[in-house]
Order: C-alpha cells, then structure tokens, then sequence
C-alpha cells in the first residue's frame, strides 16, 4: 500500500524516476531521504503500469502513434 500526500505533476515525478532533483519549491521533497521514499512508491506504481499496459496489449488492445512531424507542422 503507497501512503503519501505529496501532490507531483508529471515533470516532478519522472524527475524523480529518472533520479534528478523534482522541480519543486517544497521543502520536504528537496530533502534526500524523503525523495528516496517517494521514488520508492513511484517505482512500485510505474511498474503496475508497465505490467498492466503489456496484458492490454497481449489480449489486443490497440496502440496508436501519432507523429507530429509527419503532418507537415
């Protein structure tokens, strides 16, 4: 069970993942340890999200990419 009241945004999350500094003014996620604690639930919820998005695709769900690029913009 995660337990947590840090509100992330996308930005400050993958900061996390990827183990740089979150954007953030907020003191305690400046704050080693408590970064460490907070990686350690992002990386239980992105990895239920890896596992749960390869049985979507297993049993066919449909992927779609979109390139920008290829609109001519």
């Amino acid at each position: 069970m995660i337990r947590s009241n840090h509100q992330l945004n996308y930005y400050q999350a993958q900061a996390i993942l990827d183990g740089r500094s979150p954007p953030t003014n907020e003191d305690d996620l400046n704050d080693v340890a408590e970064t460490g604690n907070v990686r350690k639930d992002l990386e239980v919820v992105a990895n239920f999200s890896r596992v749960m998005n390869a049985e979507r695709t297993k049993f066919g769900a449909v992927v779609i990419l979109f390139l920008y690029s290829r609109m001519g913009n």
